[in-house]
């Protein structure tokens, strides 16, 4: 103020909004277990002046989504199998504006595909043996899940399905993704797990509690029924009136201890009756 003037307001200076940026929030680990995922995508950033927006999602396949936003915060990407080839993918081209127009601005975010497996177990004790059954199989585009062939398994054992969990050993599956583990431990609960590989997610199995089996009884055979043994049947009795009826009947001597042999035939005593043919 000078001599009682009173200064002239100063106009406020006009504020002008800058851009924003905006992103897509993809999962890091994206299972495909389906021919096509539906894959709701959030966008964030730009709060309050957000209206459009679109980006691709690409990598090791050239372009496997485009996704749109239109004054909604989640828009759905679709994913399908027939040209999806595992990786890391990006968000990439992104554009849009905000409700007064300005070009969004885009901090690019990234996700790993890889194709979904899947691992099964069961246990069972007898006689303090443990077999522990495995499943292992993996998402084939167009076929769903298959046997996984011959991978590599984990074996875990725990005193509760809470663990803790320790190696009890690794099995081999056969090609229709199937294998049988035996161990002596003494645990109630095993589970089986697989790493990721360049193309598949690993996967762990839900604890398996063992589950007790009698052994199996021998079976009872039946006692044989004694085999009796016939009498033997008794020679007909033999007698002869005379030498003329031996030697009619055998052409010969008689002697001692044959059928029909007695000392009448044998005047001599020798053992031998009827020496001479009559």
């Amino acid at each position: 103020m000078v001599g009682g003037a009173t200064a002239a307001p100063v106009p406020a200076a006009s504020v002008a909004l800058p851009t924003c940026a905006v992103t897509a929030q993809f999962p890091a680990r994206l299972s495909i277990r389906a021919d096509v995922t539906q894959l709701p995508v959030r966008l964030t950033g730009c709060e309050g002046r957000f209206e459009w927006a679109t980006v691709d999602l690409s990598g090791p396949s050239p372009l496997v989504a485009q996704i749109i936003w239109n004054r909604t915060r989640v828009a759905t990407a679709t994913i399908g199998t027939w040209d999806l080839r595992p990786g890391v993918y990006a968000t990439s081209g992104g554009y849009g504006h905000t409700n007064d127009a300005w070009l969004l601005r885009w901090k690019h975010s990234t996700t790993t595909i890889k194709y979904a497996s899947y691992a099964g177990t069961a246990a069972s004790r007898t006689s303090g043996v443990t077999s522990v059954t495995v499943d292992a199989r993996r998402f084939a585009a167009g076929k769903g899940f298959i046997a996984y062939a011959n991978r590599v398994v984990g074996v875990q054992s725990a005193p509760s399905a809470a663990g803790p969990w320790t190696t009890a050993g690794y099995v081999q599956v056969a090609a229709n993704g199937k294998a049988l583990f035996r161990t002596t431990s003494g645990a109630q609960y095993f589970r089986t797990w697989f790493g990721d590989s360049p193309s598949f997610f690993g996967a762990t199995s839900a604890p398996a509690k063992v589950v007790q089996k009698a052994a199996p009884k021998p079976p009872v055979t039946a006692p044989k029924p004694p085999v009796s043994t016939p009498a033997p049947t008794p020679a007909p009795s033999v007698t002869y009136a005379n030498c003329t009826d031996v030697w009619n009947t055998i052409g010969r001597p008689i002697r001692a201890g044959e059928p029909g042999y007695s000392r009448k035939l044998d005047r001599d005593g020798d053992g031998v009756g009827c020496e001479s043919r009559p």
